[in-house]
């Protein structure tokens, strides 16, 4: 895939990465908050953030090269789907620690990392929160994607992985708040590259996926 290795530097274009900074930034000034108040604002930052990537996605998905400036395809309730889905996955988690104990908590924390991509596309191009929960759905995408998949599903794990490793070594030498906003940016330049990469991936194969495209992109897409 041509633009793959132009993934790393897609962040980096100045919407993109004042976005980045800027969703960076809140994170730490809303950690300040204490209690419940804080937590709820810190949702709030991540609903914003997903709303921005879903809109690269899209843009991606439609064959563009460019980062968005602004999400005006993507609508509020798809960032809150998106949270919601997130705060699904880590009670689920938990709860199935609490029963059937920690082996089995990751054994379904790597399923459901496996279909992350595809619950991430059903959601930015369908907005469907119950067709992004269905494993049914996660296999049709994956056998109509192909090896590309996997490939999505490798950057996912790595890319947790190496912003983990980073939070709790390096990052964790540093005072605050440069420690945690290089955290946040890692986290959220990461996510960009991620969902980049997806979109680039639906693009390739939109006619196996049967996807058309969104109408407010279609005109520019080269």
């Amino acid at each position: 895939h041509e633009r793959w290795p132009q993934a790393f530097g897609y962040p980096l274009q100045m919407a993109a990465l004042s976005t980045i900074v800027a969703i960076a930034v809140a994170h730490v000034i809303v950690r300040l908050i204490p209690g419940i108040v804080g937590w709820v604002f810190d949702l709030i930052v991540w609903a914003g953030f997903f709303k921005y990537a879903f809109e690269v996605l899209r843009w991606s998905a439609n064959g563009r090269s460019e980062a968005p400036e602004i999400s005006f395809t993507v609508g509020d309730e798809l960032g809150r789907y998106a949270v919601l889905l997130l705060l699904l996955v880590e009670v689920a988690l938990v709860l199935i620690a609490m029963w059937w104990g920690v082996l089995a908590a990751l054994i379904v924390g790597i399923v459901l990392m496996a279909a992350m991509p595809a619950m991430v596309t059903i959601l930015a191009l369908e907005e469907g929160m119950a067709r992004a929960l269905n494993p049914l759905i996660w296999l049709m995408i994956a056998s109509r994607v192909g090896g590309h998949y996997f490939v999505l599903v490798g950057f996912f794990c790595a890319a947790l992985i190496a912003q983990s490793v980073f939070a709790a070594t390096i990052a964790a030498q540093i005072p605050w708040p440069v420690g945690p906003l290089l955290v946040w940016l890692i986290v959220d330049y990461l996510m960009i590259v991620n969902v980049h990469l997806i979109g680039s991936v639906i693009h390739e194969h939109r006619e196996e996926l049967g996807y058309a495209g969104h109408l407010e992109l279609q005109d520019e897409v080269p």
